[in-house]
C-alpha cells in the first residue's frame, strides 16, 4: 500500500504507522518522510512523534489522537496478527491479578529489542523493553507470558493468589501438555517457582 492508499483509506484511520512501512527499495527513507511531511501540512495527516503518524478521525468534537498503547501494541507485540511479544514484569502481574497497581510505564518482552533490560521514549510517555530468551511466534507467545509470571512474582505471592494464577490460564485458553513442554526449556528459577507454588500440580491433576 503506497503513502497516498494509506493516507486516504477508511480502514487506517487512528491506527500507527511508521515510516518503515512504506520504505521499499523505489522509496527511499528520506523520500517517504518528505511524502509524510507534506501530509501532515495538508492536515490529513498528524505526526505523534518522530517516525510516528497517524489519519485522524474528524468528528464534531475535533479530531481524534492516537493511543500510545495502540503504538506499542503495533511496533513490539503484534503487527497484523503476527506476534512477537507480549506484556510481562508488573504490566503482566497487574494482568493477573496479582499486583493492584496499574504501572504508569508499560513492560514488554519482544523479539524487537536484543538488550535485557532498555526504556525508550515515545512521544512524552516510557515503555521498557526486555529481549525474549526463546524466539516469541504466535504459537508460544502467550505460554512464554504465563511462565513470565514466575519470573517476576515472589513464590508467597503465588501461592495466596494460586486461584488468580491458575484462572488466568484458563481465561488463555491454554494447554497444560504444551505448557509442560515449553517449560522444560526456561530458567531452572522459573521452573521450580512454577512446581513450589502448587499450581504446576494442581493444573496437571485437575
Amino acid at each position: 500500500m503506497t503513502v497516498l492508499q494509506t493516507v486516504f483509506n477508511p480502514e487506517m484511520i487512528n491506527k500507527p504507522l511508521f515510516i518503515e512501512d512504506f520504505v521499499s527499495d523505489s522509496l527511499k527513507y528520506d523520500s517517504v518522510k518528505t511524502l509524510l511531511s507534506r501530509y501532515v501540512k495538508s492536515g490529513d495527516l498528524k505526526r505523534y512523534s518522530q517516525g510516528i503518524y497517524y489519519v485522524p478521525r474528524k468528528t464534531v468534537l475535533g479530531e481524534s489522537i492516537l493511543s500510545f498503547e495502540s503504538i506499542i501494541e503495533r511496533k513490539y507485540i503484534n503487527d497484523n496478527g503476527r506476534q512477537f511479544g507480549y506484556y510481562s514484569g508488573n504490566t503482566l502481574l497487574n494482568l493477573t491479578g496479582l499486583s493492584t497497581q496499574v504501572p504508569n510505564t508499560p513492560e514488554i518482552t519482544t523479539n524487537k529489542e536484543s538488550n535485557r533490560n532498555r526504556k525508550v521514549k515515545i512521544g512524552n510517555r516510557y515503555v521498557v523493553l526486555r529481549c525474549s530468551e526463546t524466539e516469541i511466534n504466535n504459537d508460544n507467545a502467550p505460554y512464554l507470558q504465563y511462565l513470565d509470571i514466575f519470573r517476576y512474582s515472589d513464590l508467597q505471592t503465588l501461592k495466596e493468589s494460586k486461584d488468580k494464577v491458575i484462572a488466568f490460564f484458563d481465561k488463555q485458553n491454554l494447554s497444560f501438555e504444551k505448557l509442560s513442554s515449553i517449560e522444560q526449556s526456561m530458567p531452572m528459577k522459573i521452573r521450580k517457582a512454577l512446581r513450589r507454588s502448587g499450581v504446576y500440580d494442581e493444573l496437571a491433576y485437575r
